[in-house]
């Protein structure tokens, strides 16, 4: 006998990473094939828009409806200190970081007009926040890290610094999770972990996302539940994304492969397609229902 469950909509998160140049933010054009989600995409690695570009191109994307694309970067002041570049005191980039999240002002990709869209902390299940990415805001939490041990006398402190940059990256994106209902995608590079290191830290495989210090990547990916590896398909010529790449951190939820094929191809958890409007994904049902 069936039994009905009235649980709340889901909420994807998402976190993808990869070595650079490997698809990840051309896959984000993706989502603007969802019908009526709105796609706001924070930049702080400007490298990122070339890749949207090319996105478009790939996926065949030549319209988009007013609202449905928003871009903003986040432009730090510039420093003008020789000791605040030397010492990396300065935490401009942070605070620029999150004054974006709290007043979303970008650019409407469809129109070319600049736009107010408010906190993103308020944004509903019809929206999607993609972050990229990941590299340049652990860099603008570490110098925000910094600044606070120095504020607190304890400049001279490595690991005060060191620490209170961790706390800085940790929330900023968990308060994200928990303060809003909107979508979310971030993206992010990677790195690898050595025997000693993996038998230091539990839970840890070789390959894993930049995430800081190693201590935290199993909290900090426990947070998503959705963690894909993207790579590039030498034999389809295809940007893809990997659930099950050996010795390689990845969490799938919401993901079915069973007797699936993507533009003619099988599909399989280590060559899924780089796609999310992809049927075999579940990202965004409760949504589109």
């Amino acid at each position: 006998m069936a039994i009905n469950f009235n649980f709340p909509n889901k909420r994807l998160a998402m976190l993808l990473y990869s070595q650079a140049g490997k698809g990840k933010s051309v896959s984000i054009v993706t989502l603007l094939k969802i019908p009526g989600l709105k796609v706001r995409l924070l930049v702080l690695e400007s490298n990122c828009l070339p890749a949207i570009q090319e996105g478009l191109s790939i996926y065949g994307i030549d319209h988009l409806e007013e609202g449905q694309l928003t871009i903003a970067e986040v432009n730090s002041a510039a420093i003008t200190s020789a000791d605040a570049f030397t010492e990396q005191t300065d935490d401009s980039a942070y605070t620029a970081a999150v004054s974006k999240l709290i007043m979303f002002n970008g650019v409407d990709v469809a129109t070319g007009k600049e736009v107010k869209l408010g906190n993103a902390l308020s944004w509903g299940s019809d929206t999607c926040l993609v972050i990229d990415g990941l590299t340049m805001l652990q860099y603008a939490c570490a110098t925000r890290g910094k600044h606070k041990a120095s504020a607190t006398g304890a400049g001279k402190d490595p690991r005060a610094a060191f620490y209170a940059g961790q706390d800085a990256l940790t929330g900023y994106v968990y308060q994200i999770m928990q303060r809003s209902n909107a979508h979310i995608v971030l993206l992010a590079h990677e790195t690898s972990s050595d025997p000693e290191q993996r038998a230091k830290h539990k839970g840890l495989m070789q390959v894993h996302p930049a995430v800081g210090t190693r201590s935290i990547v199993s909290p900090f990916l426990g947070r998503f539940n959705v963690v894909l590896y993207a790579k590039f398909n030498s034999q389809t010529r295809k940007y893809v994304w990997s659930g099950a790449e050996p010795d390689t951190m990845t969490v799938m939820r919401n993901i079915t492969t069973k007797d699936m094929k993507y533009e003619g191809r099988v599909v399989t958890d280590s060559n899924l397609p780089a796609d999310f409007s992809f049927e075999g994904y579940n990202f965004f049902d409760d949504y589109t229902k």
